[in-house]
């Protein structure tokens, strides 16, 4: 695990004024709900700026998640913003896609893994991350859902040992990235 510190000097698009002003009246994908594991999550179609003044700026009644979407192919004034290190090329030397979350204060994800490799610039805010090996998948218990294959069963924040016993000998690396 490598943490990379003061990748972003500047960043204008962390500014909700830039954003709103630059983007707000497009149109983006929302997850509506906790958790996508949950029966009542769905997908809202709204405006940026309808997001941000109901989902980030104050708390709605339910969660509201702008995840994994290509906003910077969408708006591409905003893909000018972003500067790609050398090392994002280590690899293949392909940069293969970049995607944009952005969700409220408390905003959760479920245990899960990504078909990907990839690299977190963390703008504004904190991320907790717990990264496991992938040795330990099946104690993690990945869901039989063939949708839902790259999430775990386990929810880490309360585990039920009883039914998911093999969950309580993994050790994570913890990671806290904050950027304000």
């Amino acid at each position: 695990v490598c943490v990379c510190v003061c990748v972003l000097v500047h960043f204008p698009s962390s500014s909700v004024r830039y954003l709103l002003r630059l983007a707000g009246p497009r149109t983006v994908p929302v997850e509506i709900g906790a958790l996508y594991t949950d029966d009542a999550w769905g997908q809202r179609l709204m405006s940026l700026a309808d997001f941000i003044r109901s989902h980030v700026l104050q708390s709605g009644e339910t969660a509201g998640y702008l995840a994994q979407h290509p906003l910077f192919e969408q708006i591409p004034a905003l893909a000018a913003d972003l500067y790609t290190p050398d090392y994002c090329c280590l690899g293949n030397g392909n940069l293969l896609q970049t995607n944009a979350w952005l969700g409220p204060r408390g905003t959760v994800s479920p245990l899960h893994h990504d078909p990907n490799l990839n690299l977190l610039a963390q703008v504004v805010g904190a991320k907790y991350i717990r990264l496991y090996a992938p040795e330990h998948n099946d104690a993690l218990y990945p869901h039989p859902d063939l949708l839902l294959a790259n999430t775990s069963q386990v929810d880490l924040d309360k585990p039920d040992h009883t039914k998911f016993p093999l969950c309580v000998s993994v050790r994570a690396c913890v990671c806290v990235r904050m950027y304000v």
